[in-house]
Order: structure tokens, then sequence, then C-alpha cells
């Protein structure tokens, strides 16, 4: 256990872990009955210290009395408050913010970056030096952590436990940081408000301490658990295009080969089965229905799986047509993002369905069971953030189009505000799991941190791969900045293993590379994965230990394609890598050791060859390697420093 003193003194709480020092200013804001906006900083007055391993204070307003108490769980001081009104009388608390200042045992602060997540987990989790604004396209929330670069194991950091009731945000200014809890709800009249338990490391490894205390872990399933939920999805090739015969077809693809049938266990159906979203039932493609269709994949060997929205529901759906007040309001109106940004049919149409009605959660409970009735088990849940967020006005080409935080301007029009944005959003999750039940296996997209944890099996922690460079950016960097996350809330999806390309694909499946259709989501593919490209995404997936979920068209795979899924297949662990060096926030070196053995991933991100660097070479276990690519041998890690990386390509060693 690592020895914390706690004190109080000018109105400020001090904590202290080893030689490091911080001073937090607590200030609750909040509107009285008379509708006035009001603030109070608790902590004025006399000095108390303690070395104890729980900490209590208690301050005194004429309209309630302020609760903090502190305890000590290993390298965290675990800080719960609660506010307590003095009257018998409703009110609308705004906020609870904790001010920090660094006082003694930090670097300098130009030496120091920050990294926090992002609202929901289609955002882009960013580094950034300590000073900087937070730039108007991120907000930062629920976790943060401020480090010096190559010091990772010594990182200040903050985590709220997930899943939370409130929402919690880091705002940085000069350098220094204050947690804000948004609560914008009402406190009813004899309640009692509770924050979310927050933790503090003051020193600590980065990864391990961002996930918080051992009491913060809700996760469902153990990483190594991961690859026994591998699956196939009819997403990424066949986007709305999917019929019935194409998953027909990639059953029989996936029973021809012995080590694909071994690795994969659920065929998952996803967008383009339904004729109206929000009514879900199947359309004309699907005409066997999907039962048969279920029964099917079932006695092929696999676990049959459906996508839905189930906070979507088209404009020609039944639900809409009944109850347009069953919907989030924008200028009187459903509120339906995509059109508000000039996207046509199909996804123009959707409007979002209000958490915050209870007829809302029952919809969405009695959708689910219907599904779970036609036999599926594997449920794959999309766009769970967008409803509580309003549209971009100049949206990045492909980006969802929606802001990086909430809405708590009140543009959006709920139901019921005073619930807070997050309580009704997991009533909803709730019910979900409630009709799914605790056999099935459920994995969220686009999720809000706050409300699924503990309740998904699995969630994406990254925007939608596709098959380019740019995008294979963007998610390699978002898998291993929030491994953190990976058997602690949930199980990690760093999106599908797709490994399709110019140089991994056959000839028909080239052909389709050049056409477009965007009434169905079809991209036309400019610069597709090379084979070095798809060989990073695949190695990639597995060093991070999380989901493998394929989506290419097994038939249009050539053998260099199913080469590569081949050889990480047998590899796939579940255990998260190590990340031992960072190119920026990409990671460049990582480390996965589990119980099907040692591997090693070396990426060069950069437009020209790459080598390892002595400090990254001292860092790593003695070994004779095997290069998986290329099935040479090099003996001892001496060797390595002679090898060179084209751009855009990696190593993937297996230790023998």
């Amino acid at each position: 256990m690592t020895e914390f003193s706690f004190q109080t003194e000018h109105g400020a709480l001090r904590i202290r872990q080893g030689e490091r020092s911080l001073r937090l200013h607590p200030e609750i804001a909040w509107r009285d009955t008379d509708g006035v906006d009001k603030t109070w900083r608790p902590f004025g007055g006399a000095v108390r210290r303690t070395r104890l391993e729980s900490f209590r204070l208690e301050a005194e307003h004429p309209e309630m009395t302020f609760v903090a108490e502190l305890a000590v769980e290993g390298r965290h001081a675990v800080l719960r408050s609660r506010i307590i009104p003095a009257r018998r009388a409703a009110f609308f608390l705004r906020s609870l913010s904790w001010e920090s200042s660094r006082e003694a045992g930090f670097p300098e602060s130009d030496r120091l970056v920050r990294r926090s997540l992002p609202y929901d987990v289609w955002g882009v989790s960013g580094e950034f030096p300590i000073a900087e604004p937070t730039p108007e396209d991120r907000a930062e929330y629920w976790r943060s952590t401020i480090f010096e670069p190559g010091h990772a194991e010594a990182a200040l950091t903050w985590s709220a436990k997930l899943p939370a009731d409130w929402l919690h945000r880091f705002a940085f200014h000069g350098g220094e940081c204050a947690l804000q809890s948004l609560i914008e709800a009402e406190i009813p009249a004899g309640g009692v408000f509770e924050n979310d338990p927050l933790a503090l490391c003051l020193s600590g490894d980065l990864d391990g301490t961002l996930a918080g205390p051992e009491s913060f872990g809700v996760s469902r399933k153990a990483p190594a658990s991961a690859p026994l939920h591998a699956a196939w999805n009819s997403w990424d090739h066949y986007r709305l295009r999917v019929t019935q015969e194409d998953i027909l077809e990639n059953l029989e693809e996936l029973k021809k080969h012995d080590w694909l049938r071994d690795l994969v266990r659920y065929v998952v159906v996803d967008d383009g089965w339904e004729a109206r979203v929000g009514d879900w039932e199947p359309n004309e493609k699907f005409d066997k229905g999907m039962s048969r269709l279920a029964e099917k994949i079932h006695d092929a060997g696999f676990i049959p799986g459906l996508w839905a929205a189930p906070f979507f529901a088209e404009v020609d759906s039944r639900i809409y047509q009944e109850h347009p007040e069953f919907f989030v309001q924008h200028e009187g109106e459903p509120y339906r993002p995509f059109g508000l940004i000039g996207c046509g049919p199909p996804w123009g149409d959707r409007a979002y369905l209000d958490p915050t009605r209870p007829e809302v959660a029952d919809h969405i409970y009695q959708t689910l069971r219907k599904f779970k009735s036609w036999g599926y088990r594997y449920f794959k849940t999309d766009f769970l953030a967008n409803s509580l967020k309003l549209p971009n006005a100049n949206p990045i080409p492909g980006a969802p189009p929606d802001q990086p935080e909430p809405d708590f301007s009140g543009k959006l029009g709920i139901h019921d505000r005073a619930l807070g944005l997050h309580r009704g959003h997991r009533r909803c999750m709730t019910a979900i799991r409630a009709a799914i039940g605790e056999e099935s296996f459920w994995l969220g997209c686009g999720s809000i941190w706050a409300t699924g944890a503990g309740l998904m099996d699995a969630s994406r922690v990254s925007a939608d791969i596709d098959i380019n460079w740019e995008s294979l950016l963007n998610c390699g960097r978002n898998a291993f900045l929030n491994q953190h996350a990976h058997g602690r809330i949930w199980l990690n999806d760093p999106d599908f293993l797709v490994v399709r390309g110019r140089d991994t694909a056959t000839d028909e499946q080239l052909a389709d590379f050049q056409t477009e259709d965007l009434n169905v989501s079809k991209p036309k593919y400019e610069n597709p994965f090379t084979v070095d490209e798809a060989r990073m995404w695949a190695a990639l997936v597995t060093l991070s230990g999380g989901m493998v979920v394929l989506s290419d068209r097994i038939r249009g795979l050539n053998d260099a394609g199913l080469d590569i899924l081949k050889t990480i297949a047998p590899r796939l662990s579940g255990a998260p890598g190590r990340v031992l060096a960072w190119q920026g926030d990409l990671p460049s070196v990582i480390v996965q050791n589990s119980t099907k053995g040692r591997l090693l991933g070396r990426f060069n991100w950069t437009d020209r060859t790459a080598t390892f660097g002595h400090a990254e070479i001292a860092s790593l276990p003695e070994a004779r390697w095997l290069d998986l690519w290329s099935g040479q041998t090099l003996p001892r890690k001496k060797a390595l420093p002679e090898i060179e990386l084209e751009p855009h390509s990696c190593l993937l060693l297996e230790a023998t």
C-alpha cells in the first residue's frame, strides 16, 4: 500500500503521495428554488491533518452539507463525495468541480503532456502538451493522465469509476487541471446527491493507474476469453448490399478452411437486413426470415449474431409515425442528425429515440427480446452515443455527424432533462442486457464510456476501420491508447480485422474496389491496403489482445490475404500487449506475453526506412525470434538492429 497524507488548509485539500503533492479546491454550483445560480467553495477554516488510511471532511453551508471521504486503495486515493440539502426542497445541481494545482515533486510543465478519453469511443484519445488548450473538435472526459514522455511509469492519473451516473470532464488552463463533474440534474426534495467515485494517483504506471484501483474493475469477461468470441461480420465488405445468400456463401467458406472454422465462433448479420430501422423486420433480401437464417448459421456450427441500432428509427417506421413524441426533439421536430448535415436516405431519414423516456426503454427491450426469440445470441448494437449529441456545422467527411461532447445547451429537447443525460441512457442499456439475458454476447459500437460499462461484454474503442493508411493511423492509435480498458471495463474491440487490399484480394474483389454506391454505404477504395499495411493492422489487432471480428468476403481474399489470417489465428491470446516505445502517440514497439508465448511487434509509421533504436533494443527480453511474415529465424536480439523496415510496415516476431 502506498503511503498518502491528507490535510486541509486555506480552503484547499492537500494530498501527498511520496515526494509529490497536489492541492484540490472543490467548488459547487447550483440553482436555488428561486432560479438563482450560486456557487460555494468548501474547506475554509482550520487546518486538519491526518496520516490515516481514510479521511473524512464535512463542510457546512446554509443550503447544504458537503461530505468528502478519501480512502487508500493500493496506489490510489479514492474520493467519494455527497451533498445533503439543508431543507426538504428540490434544487438543481449544476456541477461539482475539483480544481487542482501541482505543488511538489513534478517535472516542469513544459516537459509534461496529457492524455484523456473522449466522450464516446468514436472520438480520438489525443495527447497534448499540458499547457495547450483542448482543441475545439475534442473534449476530454472520464479519465486523464499527466506524464513526462519517456517516463510513463510516473504518471499522475484521474479516473472516474465507470459506469457513471454523471459526466466527468477535464479542463486544462495554464498547465493545471480541473475535474468537473457536470450534473445538470434536479435533486428531488428529501434526496441526497452521491457523486461517482473518483480515483487519484500522483505517481504510478500509466496504463495500470489509468484503469483505477481494483474496485473499479467491472468487466464481464477476462482478457484471455477474447479469442473465444471471434466472429465474422458482414458489414465491412457488403455494407447495406448484404443478402441472405451472402451470409450462406461465407458460411461455406468458413467451413472450408479448418483453421477458420476453429477460429470463428459467431457469424453476424450486420446492417442491411432490416426493412425499416425502428420496426426491425427483415426486408425482401432476407425473404426466408431471420429465424430461418439463424437456424442455417447454427446448423453450420456457428452462433448466430445480429446488428441493430436500437436508438434509431426511420421516418417511415411505425414507432415514428405513431409516437413522434418518443424522439429527441430539435427545433420542434424529431432529431435527425444525418439529415441536418445534408445526408439523403437512408441515413438522413433516421431519427433518435429519447433515452430519458421510459417508453423508449420498453421499446428497446421488446426489440431485443424479439431478436433473441429468432435464435440470435450475439448482439451488436450501434450508434449508442449520438442521441445526446448535436451535429457538427461543418462535419469532417466520413466522421460521425456530431459534436465531441453531449448537448448541455438545451438545443436538443429531451423528455426528462432533470434526470441527467446518462441515467436515462443507462436505463435503456440495462433493458438491452435484461432482454438478451446473461448468456448472450453483447458488442457495443459508438458506446458512451459511462453507460455501457459492466453491461456490454465488449465495446469498440475506435472509429471505423477503413482499408487505407489514414484509417490505420487512427484505429492503431486508439487501440493502444485505450489498453487500460481491456478486461477492466469490457473487452476492447479495435474494429474489424480486415486485410483485403491491392496485394491481398482476388481480381473480382479488386474490381469491386472501383465501384461506389453511397445509397448502400459502399465507398470506392482509391488507395487500399498494401500487403505490408494489411499485416500491420493484423499485427496490431493481435497484439492489442482485443476482439477479432473478420469482415472481408472470404472468397475475395487471395492466398496472401488468407495467409495473414492463418498466421495470426493460432497466436490470438487476448492478452493486452504492452507498448515499450511510442512514436508520438502511435505504438512503435509492443510486447505481448501470454500463455501462448511471447510476441514482439515493431511498427514503422513513417514514410522512410526504419530500424530498431538502441533504447528499444535495451528494453527487449533476450530471445531467439521467428519472423512470422518471412519465416526467417533471428539468432538472439542482437540481430534485430540489422533489420530494416520499409515505410508503412511491421515486424511480427515470436520468441522460440
